[in-house]
């Protein structure tokens, strides 16, 4: 779980570097994607768009 939230949040934060009020697309909504929403939220994303897949 530590490393999923890391590899999710980091992805987000330190490499995409949203601008505030952008659209961001997650796919995959597992312990990385879900880290990686709660990281859009965090920049301030205005709109985040999640797909779960089987």
């Amino acid at each position: 779980m530590g490393c999923g939230i890391q590899t999710g949040a980091g992805a987000v934060l330190k490499r995409l570097r949203p601008e505030f009020g952008s659209t961001i697309a997650v796919y995959g909504c597992g312990t990385v994607g879900m880290s990686a929403i709660m990281a859009a939220k965090i920049a301030g994303c205005q709109q985040i768009i999640a797909g779960g897949g089987n």
